[in-house]
């Protein structure tokens, strides 16, 4: 298990922490530990691999800590424990609180009244039980989130958002007013979904086309082979992210892999003017530092957010008999047959990026009042952890 520590002379906090190939759990990680440091001072903790299982010696540790902090990303998910989080045979065997901390669901449709209505395994309600009976506030990123919890009867939980929204660190992002620099970042589920990817090219090719912009496309889980020997590796999006590659070298439009660090996903967009694409957290990124970012909504996760931080989020799909589809949602977690992805995005997106360009349109700045409002709330959380 990949560990890091900081000074051991202080009472310490056990991270579980995401970051395996996708450059936004870095940046979750990255950004939970910088709320830490700065607003827990009193407090040194331990970065851990949150998917291998918790070992005797691991156990020594973890009980002799004041937390287990289960930190940042879509782990509220059907099989949350064992398979998300392994931990150990016998939650019993862990003595100390165990905190959520910007949790998040993963629900599939991008209707947000439906993203409460997915199943959790019996494991998985025994671990929410443990946390919810801790004895200090939990939190999660979203109300989609919460309300599933209160759905489960769960409600020592508060909505922070995700701990990646919070920039303390005063980095300088100013660009320079007469260059356009736009960052596309590319679909997740679009190797499962050939409309998907046909959308996501005519999206690309439009962007182009925007005078006086260059265009750069980021990949956040990386094109090199090597991914395939990362845990649970997506070989189907590897092998679609290689052939779109090739289609954007043949269109001469350059692109780039930032997977991971979080390093390379700072640097990135901290030299982007505008952002548009479908990876939650380069959105997430780019409203932290008060910059231009249009999601596109392929699932449940961007929703979310846009009901935290009310953003810039189109959905990337358009649904037929609305009130049918979401009866047969819930009877049958399945919406492909009744949604299609909407024709309509690239033109919605185009329009936007002009208005940004011609100053005509001030969403960042809002976007930004909010979060820092919502801040507040998260230090509210991290204030009372043990």
């Amino acid at each position: 298990m990949a560990k890091s520590t900081m000074n051991k002379d202080l009472p310490e906090y056990i991270l579980l922490t995401g970051g395996k190939n996708n450059c936004g759990d870095f940046l979750i990680k990255h950004r939970a530990k910088e709320l830490l440091k700065q607003l827990r001072p009193d407090r040194s903790f331990q970065d851990w691999d949150a998917w291998h299982q918790i070992t005797d010696d691991d156990l020594e540790v973890i009980n002799n800590s004041k937390a287990l902090v289960l930190t940042g990303g879509p782990a509220i998910q059907t099989q949350m424990y064992p398979l998300v989080y392994p931990l150990t045979d016998n939650l019993s065997k862990i003595k100390v609180p165990i905190i959520c901390f910007g949790l998040g669901a993963k629900p599939n449709s991008t209707i947000l009244e439906l993203g409460h209505s997915h199943k959790l395994s019996n494991r998985t309600l025994d671990l929410l039980d443990r946390i919810n009976q801790s004895g200090h506030i939990s939190s999660v990123r979203d109300y989609v989130t919460a309300r599933l919890l209160e759905k489960y009867g769960f409600y020592n939980f508060t909505t922070t958002g995700c701990p990646a929204l919070y920039s303390l660190t005063n980095q300088s992002n100013q660009t320079t007013p007469d260059i356009r620099r736009i960052t596309f970042s590319t679909s997740a589920n679009f190797a499962h979904d050939k409309n998907l990817e046909s959308q996501m090219k005519r999206i690309i090719l439009s962007l182009s086309e925007i005078a006086g912009t260059t265009l750069n496309v980021a990949f956040h889980h990386s094109l090199d082979s090597t991914y395939l020997n990362t845990h649970n590796a997506n070989s189907k999006l590897f092998y679609k992210q290689r052939e779109l590659k090739e289609w954007l070298d043949r269109i001469n439009v350059p692109c780039i892999d930032i997977s991971g660090s979080v390093d390379n996903m700072l640097d990135l967009y901290s030299q982007t003017d505008i952002h548009v694409g479908y990876r939650v957290h380069a959105h997430i990124l780019m409203c932290s530092w008060a910059k231009d970012s249009i999601l596109i909504a392929e699932d449940g996760r961007s929703t979310a957010l846009k009901e935290v931080i009310s953003s810039e989020i189109l959905n990337a799909y358009e649904y037929k008999h609305f009130s049918i589809s979401k009866k047969l949602e819930r009877l049958t977690g399945s919406f492909i047959t009744l949604r299609k992805v909407s024709s309509m995005v690239p033109e919605r997106i185009c329009k936007t990026v002009k208005q940004i360009i011609d100053k005509n349109h001030h969403e960042s700045k809002r976007v930004s009042a909010l979060i820092n409002t919502q801040l507040n709330v998260m230090k509210d959380f991290i204030r009372q952890m043990p």
